[in-house]
């Protein structure tokens, strides 16, 4: 304690810098010398929150436009200024007319992030990137997915990196739009949600998706669950890549697994007024998942249903 106290205040400062907000907290408790820092330099230690748009350039341009949560000001800032401030959203993008690749932009970016603590990333949206090398898009990944993430939105060379292992480190995720991920990664996140649904119901909001096909047997899997659980979960899921033979696979699975439905309408097993409707949209291959409640699904015995308590909300 000595040797902290006795040295300058800049040094003292730059240590406390490390620590995160909750454990700084804890910190002003040990001593009334650390309590009367924290006080002194607030904005020093607790960095403020802020949405961060990462423009990625040409020749490793790399341009840093920040706006505070709370302010509808948006600031173009330095790669040292950003340690001052916490990145909870941030938005890569290219530049407009930008025709070159962007790997020493997104390089920088990685470097940027690491050495400014950017650690408690909420949103993470990434596109209209061109990358030359994989290895980058999984290296930024590496970064990014950890478990605080509640959104993430990718597309072109981005999704394609996602792996199943990124996916199962994001246990906060409750809404992924990833255009053109692997099956792999596709059947991982999926797989999320029904793992979710059944032991996790209440710690996550309605969750949204879209991406690729996943595998039928995966989706009749998450079916099957979802029509079993005490409680019906909120949820939409969006596949694109739906052909017929995708579809004919899926109908197959479902009989395979027993799974009745009309129409591709799954009543609840639990509660007799919801179920899971399946739509699927042929000229675009796209099919949407998603559950009704206060309405019975159609019977074999009696496939036509009011809706009229369903339009009764709307």
């Amino acid at each position: 304690m000595s040797s902290f106290t006795a040295s300058p205040l800049e040094i003292q400062l730059n240590i406390l810098s490390y620590l995160a907000p909750e454990d700084l907290v804890r910190c002003k408790l040990v001593s009334r010398r650390f309590a009367v820092i924290a006080d002194a330099f607030p904005f020093d230690l607790q960095r403020i929150k802020c949405h961060c748009e990462a423009v990625c350039g040409s020749n490793g341009n790399l341009r840093l436009v920040v706006q505070k949560a709370g302010n509808m000001k948006t600031l173009e800032v330095t790669p040292e200024s950003l340690k001052k401030l916490e990145v909870t959203e941030l938005l890569v993008t290219s530049e407009n007319n930008s025709t070159d690749n962007h790997d020493a932009a997104v390089i920088e970016l990685i470097r940027v992030l690491q050495t400014s603590r950017q650690t408690n990333l909420r949103i993470v949206t990434v596109r209209d990137l061109r990358l030359e090398t994989s290895v980058l898009a999984q290296q930024l990944l590496d970064f990014v997915c950890t478990g605080l993430i509640q959104e993430i939105n990718l597309n072109n060379v981005i999704s394609q990196a996602l792996s199943a292992a990124h996916i199962g480190t994001m246990d906060s995720l409750c809404q992924a739009r990833v255009a053109g991920a692997k099956l792999e990664t596709a059947d991982a996140l999926i797989n999320k949600l029904t793992k979710d649904m059944r032991f996790k119901p209440r710690l996550n909001v309605p969750f949204i998706a879209e991406g690729t096909a996943c595998s039928p047997e995966a989706v009749a899997t998450f079916l099957r669950e979802w029509i079993h659980l005490p409680e019906s979960p909120y949820f939409q899921y969006k596949l694109v890549n739906c052909d017929a033979v995708w579809r004919a696979r899926l109908a197959e699975e479902c009989e395979r697994q027993a799974l009745s439905h009309v129409f591709y309408e799954f009543p609840s097993v639990a509660n007799p007024l919801s179920h899971i409707k399946i739509k699927f949209h042929e000229d675009t291959n796209e099919c949407v998942l998603f559950p009704i409640k206060d309405v019975p699904a159609r019977s074999p015995v009696s496939p036509y249903v009011c809706f009229a308590r369903y339009f009764r909300d709307f």
